[in-house]
């Protein structure tokens, strides 16, 4: 469940990043690394990015990661109000 939470979080967090983004006229960062964009296979290239999204919060417990839910959702409300 918490590697479930923790994909989640990663992606909440870069759809975050891609709204505030669009608000200002800028892009968003990559949350992945570079060489992830050089894939051509898209569901190899998916694989790795959310292998990635979970080994980078390996020492995440799983009641910080509902907390880090919880704060994720909260920002996406104050972006779009």
């Amino acid at each position: 469940m918490r590697d479930l939470i923790v994909h989640l979080n990663f992606w909440q967090q870069y759809k975050n990043a891609r709204l505030q983004a669009a608000i200002d006229g800028t892009e968003a960062e990559l949350p992945w690394p570079a060489e992830f964009e050089s894939i051509d296979d898209e569901d190899e290239q998916v694989d790795a990015i959310n292998t990635f999204a979970v080994e980078q919060a390996a020492s995440q417990s799983g009641a910080d990661a509902i907390g880090e839910s919880h704060r994720l959702w909260n920002e996406q409300f104050a972006i779009i109000e």
